[in-house]
């Protein structure tokens, strides 16, 4: 996808949910994609929604206006402000139907996997929900963080002494023998060794650092 400078988007690739049809819209500040659906934002704060999205349009309401950022997963939307706070559709379990980021404060950054959301404060500590991790909330034990990223079963984190943390289990695809791949999950991505690193990204099934 590419967002040209009138505001206008290009599209090439897999359409089979309608992800795809963005062509006609119009006025467009960012985009992000997940497998299944295409998120845009406007110039003006409205989120514009194409394809099969994973939650319930209707959650989308006019008290998301204005995202400086958003992510979308395979299973939620998350979307940060400019005054620290954050929304999400991905709702608690515990039968409340409330927004899991509702009570997070001071944001800076987003990150997002399935059924895992983080937020890096601007304090340099991080905040995490999800489903699936046992050992999630030692994320937020994580202090002098300057980045975050997420994969399909894992957080990681970037600290400012270039060392890299993570939390979580890697997922790896092993193809079956009827050519099916099947996830299979792995130990937290062993980054112990890593050394003055200045950046990271990463994918769902893999953590990249940058010296």
């Amino acid at each position: 996808m590419a967002v040209l400078e009138d505001g206008n988007v290009r599209f090439t690739g897999r359409n089979n949910c309608g992800q795809g049809d963005i062509t006609d819209w119009q006025n467009i500040r960012f985009l992000r994609a997940a497998r299944d659906y295409t998120v845009g934002v406007t110039y003006s704060g409205e989120i514009w929604v194409a394809g099969k999205p994973p939650f319930d349009l209707s959650l989308i309401d006019d008290r998301w206006h204005g995202p400086c950022d958003v992510v979308a997963t395979d299973t939620h939307l998350v979307a940060l402000y400019a005054n620290g706070r954050v929304r999400t559709t991905q709702k608690a379990k515990d039968g409340s139907g409330k927004d899991e980021t509702a009570g997070w404060r001071r944001v800076r950054a987003i990150a997002a996997g399935r059924d895992l959301t983080i937020g890096l404060c601007y304090g340099g500590t991080v905040l995490a929900v999800g489903e699936g991790i046992a050992d999630l909330q030692a994320a937020a034990d994580w202090h002098h963080v300057v980045a975050i990223a997420c994969g399909r079963g894992f957080a990681a984190a970037l600290t400012a002494d270039g060392r890299v943390r993570t939390v979580g289990v890697q997922m790896t695809s092993i193809p079956g023998r009827d050519g099916i791949a099947t996830l299979t999950g792995y130990k937290t991505p062993d980054t112990s060794r890593w050394e003055d690193v200045v950046a990271i990204c990463a994918g769902p099934e893999h953590l990249l650092g940058m010296t």
